[in-house]
């Protein structure tokens, strides 16, 4: 008889708890609340990261927290602010795209 184990793996599905699409006023910053949950089989740490193109153009993007040691089915809320420069236009877009990649 041949026994073989599956190892446990992360997975992780990211779902917001607040709206994704806000607006910024001048001098003020839209804070956004995400869901991370450990989806998989396996415990895990977890980084969360971004990309936004814009951060040169002086918008700022701040996460409250970067590292997750998260348990399979568990699940931790982030959250993500960004703040628009002075310069920035009326109706200006910033895309920003989370990643929360397994660090194993």
């Amino acid at each position: 008889m041949v026994i073989d184990s599956v190892p446990a793996q992360p997975d992780i599905e990211i779902s917001p708890v607040s709206s994704v699409s806000k607006t910024a006023e001048f001098g003020k910053s839209a804070i956004y609340t995400l869901s991370i949950q450990n989806t998989g089989s396996g415990d895990d740490e977890f980084i969360v990261t971004y990309d936004n193109n814009d951060e040169v153009q002086g918008w700022t993007i701040d996460i409250d927290l970067y590292d997750l040691e998260l348990d399979a089915g568990d699940s931790e809320n982030i959250k993500v602010t960004v703040t628009p420069p002075d310069t920035a236009s009326d109706g200006q877009e910033s895309p920003t795209q989370i990643t929360v990649p397994a660090a194993s």
